[in-house]
């Protein structure tokens, strides 16, 4: 995640002479839920393309910028991707948040993304700064990285193209492990896993 000379600015602002890495964390959540506009597709990724007056994009981005400016204040983040579930709807979608590490309670999550959809910002912060209020799968920690082994050349990718994935042979932004599913049969899982929505 780039760190630039306007990011590390905007990093050291929003520390705003907090000394306890919570209330620095809070203080860039509030900044990102009060300031990022949701949008996609994201016509070009990177946390260094951001106009940070007025940052948009989508889930990615909104937790790449969290992470960044955590990192910068040296308080531990990473961003997870994987699927929520919302079974009051009975439906899953595809998302990116994050997870910042606070001693003594360890890895907590924190939804900029979602919280930004909340039109109360209490409600925001109590559901979804370091909690978890829907029940998540993390497929991949990170995101834009390469995958082994690549896609097979036999498995058409076109399908995801036109769903706005950013997916080629050699890397796919979220759900990677998962594409196969309906291809190839995964014999190297113990356990069998049943979803009931």
């Amino acid at each position: 995640l780039e760190q630039t000379k306007k990011i590390k600015e905007l990093a050291f602002s929003l520390r705003n002479n907090y000394k306890n890495p919570i209330e620095i964390a809070e203080n860039i959540y509030f900044y990102i839920i009060n300031n990022f506009q949701y949008c996609y597709p994201v016509k070009k990724r990177g946390v260094k393309n951001l106009n940070l007056k007025k940052p948009k994009g989508d889930c990615g981005e909104c937790s790449a910028l969290f992470a960044t400016l955590c990192r910068i204040n040296k308080i531990p983040a990473k961003i997870n991707t994987g699927f929520t579930f919302f079974p009051e709807k009975k439906s899953i979608q595809e998302h990116a948040w994050n997870s910042i590490y606070l001693e003594p309670h360890g890895w907590l999550d924190v939804d900029t993304q979602y919280g930004s959809l909340e039109k109360n910002i209490k409600i925001a912060l109590k559901k979804y700064f370091c909690k978890r209020t829907e029940s998540r799968i993390v497929s991949v920690v990170n995101y834009n990285i390469p995958i082994k082994p690549t896609i097979p050349k036999e498995y058409k990718i076109d399908y995801w193209k036109k769903q706005g994935l950013p997916i080629n042979r050699d890397s796919v932004q979220v759900l990677q492990p998962l594409i196969f599913t309906n291809k190839h049969r995964l014999t190297f899982f113990k356990e069998k896993i049943k979803l009931i929505l």
